[in-house]
């Protein structure tokens, strides 16, 4: 995958959630609001959100979303995915607390192997789960990705992690997205550059 030269074009949005393939279109974003994230970073995630998720909204109504917030606690829009619609005004999130990611994803990984996190299509579920940091945690991440491979749902998703910061946790972000080329490192005026290479990401799934 080719992540540097993709280019947006208008006809991407139907390939985002699929067509035709009978496949539940599920996309999870895992996003650090810990206190290191404050400012441009944390506003550059904000309008990355607000546009990625408005723009579906427009051309997509029967996919489902999840959005993970983690700093000093963990926070979920529910106990399962929801509807895209649901997501047409995007809740600006806020920063507080240390960056406890490793907890996130062991409460994250219970939610996914209840059964119930996202109805499944004839097809089965195509995932995508994409992951915002600033590419440190201050607790312990291995059991809680450990856990989370476990789940089926996201072992066999499309897996994608966008690190804001030139200290950041290398071998972390590569297990998590399943290797170094699915690791985006963007500076935090780079909005505009990550959302587009979302949007080539999701294409792909």
């Amino acid at each position: 995958m080719d992540l540097e030269n993709n280019t947006w074009n208008e006809g991407l949005l139907d390939d985002i959630f699929g067509t035709g393939d009978e496949k539940t279109r599920l996309a999870v974003f895992m996003l650090d609001c810990s206190g290191s994230m404050e400012g441009t970073i944390i506003g550059a995630v904000n309008s990355i959100m607000e546009e990625l998720l408005e723009e579906l909204c427009h051309r997509k109504d029967d996919a489902y979303v999840f959005v993970a917030e983690f700093g000093g606690k963990s926070s979920f829009s529910s106990d399962r995915a929801l509807s895209l619609k649901s997501f047409s005004n995007w809740q600006r999130v806020k920063t507080a607390g240390f960056t406890q990611m490793g907890r996130m994803f062991r409460e994250m990984a219970d939610l996914l192997i209840s059964g119930s996190f996202c109805p499944s299509g004839k097809g089965g579920i195509a995932a995508s789960f994409i992951l915002f940091s600033d590419g440190l945690a201050t607790d312990d991440i291995d059991e809680g990705l450990k856990m989370l491979k476990r789940s089926g749902l996201f072992r066999n998703a499309r897996r994608l992690a966008v690190n804001f910061s030139e200290f950041w946790d290398k071998e972390l972000l590569q297990d998590f997205a399943g290797g170094a080329e699915n690791v985006l490192n963007l500076k935090a005026n780079e909005a505009n550059k990550a959302k587009r290479k979302i949007q080539d990401f999701l294409e792909e799934a």
